[in-house]
């Protein structure tokens, strides 16, 4: 799977925002605490005809979204 980085990549920003203006975007269920800091976990959801995937880290007391994967696509989008 090939992962490109976000940062600099306005055009690709852009069109994120305007594919996923307005959809529901949800953090893992599990609070983030002292005894789960460090861990990862995956958040998969449907987005009409594809799903999308939603790495999540735990990060001094909040879940920090690391990487966004889609299963229509060989790309990841990195945060």
């Amino acid at each position: 799977m090939k992962i490109i980085t976000i940062k600099g990549i306005a055009a690709t920003l852009l069109a994120a925002s305007m594919t996923f203006g307005g959809s529901a975007y949800a953090e893992p269920t599990q609070p983030c605490t002292a005894d789960n800091e460090g861990q990862s976990t995956w958040v998969w959801r449907s987005q009409g005809s594809y799903d999308v995937g939603e790495l999540y880290v735990c990060t001094s007391g909040y879940w920090e979204l690391r990487r966004r994967c889609f299963s229509n696509s060989p790309v990841c989008m990195e945060f």
